[in-house]
């Protein structure tokens, strides 16, 4: 992402304000390289193990002063596939991508030639330090926030459209790049939910991609006036203060709304990319010479969402985003003090996932205080009638029960969310809501 509606601001400038405010307090840490291998505990008394990756350059030293970068033999292509702007090679030793924070370099030993230590010698700190091993470390939490991000849809499935064969057909995600120096695009087609509302991929719509769109045309035309652009769609979707943004870009010169996905995408001559589509309000025929084609994908989980989900077995939607309460408590995961914000519970844009994100964390703040408040309706077992059927512990959805050292089903008051599930499960009645109990609602 390189530019944020309506002001067109780099987003790294907000990413940077809130990394020194968090860097600067004495309550947070931040580990870098590092992944969650396995949380127990309870809200209030998590444990999590953390492995962190070798960094090979010590973040207390480096000065990020670029002399190793200078010394280093051997230049690697940049990380994933990127164009335009940021089309360059890179050293094995260098600043983290796509932010450098922390500002340390950072070495990719998959590239190093072997005996190369140049980077250590030159380094007029001694901060590289190549012979680092990956390390664990055990850290204690009140509560876990889970925000997990999201990946967009792989467009290599969508093979209509040509994406991974043909150069100039890209993601809506490298168009970011590309309209930053758009030099030499005269015509460009964009073409709306690619993937999306398809059920051969993605059924959903992801709501942001439309506005992502018609956001960069307007920066496009800004930079280059005379450029064509040709918009491909089902529906315009612009929610809200976005149609500002349509309304906008509608009104520009020399942009052109087709009604209808191209049936046929193919290369054509000096380099060009020949698109046919028909206008479905028209019922003309259109056939184009495109510079370039930009596919609008959807959001589908993160990689980092499914592994997290996995090791903390919290629930997820058919679709694969982290399922909550959305009219009610949508932050809130089936795990109680452990909470999901942004764009891993469903898609949605830079604002509303910077919102959610606040507001989950404003909610587990009653978890790290050095006293959890419970509230007088929790469960009460009756072990006079239990029969220790075991029913409740395994339909319980918080996984609120484990058996006591005689079998009996015992309650973590900590993870209970008083749903009062295992209440009207129990075949014998063995268990009421405390001030809430059958009998009373029996009377």
């Amino acid at each position: 992402m390189r530019r944020l509606f309506p002001r067109l601001c780099d987003p790294l400038c907000g990413l940077e304000f809130a990394l020194q405010k968090l860097q600067e307090s004495k309550r947070a840490e931040i580990f870098a390289l590092s992944e969650v291998q396995s949380l127990s505990g309870a809200p209030g008394n998590f444990e999590a193990v953390l492995r962190r990756r070798p960094r090979y350059v010590l973040e207390e030293r480096c000065r990020a002063c670029g002399e190793c970068a200078g010394a280093c033999p051997v230049s690697i292509p940049p990380a994933g596939k990127q164009h335009g702007a940021d089309n360059h090679n890179r050293k094995a030793i260098h600043p983290a991508e796509p932010m450098a924070f922390p500002s340390a370099f950072v070495v990719d030993r998959r590239f190093c030639p072997p005996d190369c230590r140049k980077c250590a010698d030159i380094c007029p700190v001694q901060a590289v330090n190549l012979d680092e091993q990956p390390g664990e470390m055990t850290i204690k939490a009140g509560a876990v926030l889970v925000t997990t991000g999201w990946d967009g849809y792989a467009l290599e499935k969508v093979e209509e459209y040509g994406y991974g064969l043909y150069p100039n057909v890209v993601s809506n995600l490298e168009m970011e790049a590309i309209a930053e120096n758009p030099s030499d695009l005269k015509e460009v087609g964009f073409i709306q939910c690619a993937g999306s509302r398809d059920e051969r991929h993605l059924a959903y719509c992801s709501t942001v991609c439309c506005s992502a769109t018609l956001k960069q045309i307007l920066h496009l035309k800004e930079i280059r006036p005379d450029a064509k652009c040709y918009i491909f769609y089902q529906d315009i979707r612009t929610p809200g203060l976005d149609e500002e943004l349509y309304q906008k870009v509608k009104a520009l010169d020399q942009v052109l709304f087709i009604r209808g996905n191209p049936s046929t995408v193919k290369p054509g001559e000096n380099g060009k990319l020949w698109v046919r589509a028909e206008d479905t309000f028209s019922g003309t025929e259109i056939s184009l010479d495109l510079d370039l084609l930009v596919l609008a994908g959807g959001m589908v989980p993160s990689g980092g969402t499914q592994e997290i989900g996995a090791l903390f077995k919290l629930t997820r939607t058919p679709n694969g985003f982290f399922e909550a309460h959305l009219p009610c408590h949508p932050e809130e995961s089936q795990k109680t003090g452990i909470r999901v914000g942004g764009s891993c519970r469903g898609p949605m844009g830079v604002a509303a996932s910077i919102e959610s994100s606040h507001r989950a964390a404003m909610d587990i703040l009653p978890f790290v205080a050095e006293t959890i408040r419970i509230e007088p309706a929790y469960p009460e077992l009756n072990l006079t009638k239990c029969d220790k059927c075991k029913r409740c512990i395994e339909e319980c959805p918080y996984s609120s029960y484990a058996f006591d050292p005689n079998g009996f089903p015992a309650l973590d008051l900590t993870k209970c969310r008083q749903c009062g599930n295992c209440m009207g499960i129990c075949p014998l009645s063995a268990i009421s809501m405390r001030n809430l109990t059958i009998a009373q609602l029996a009377d």
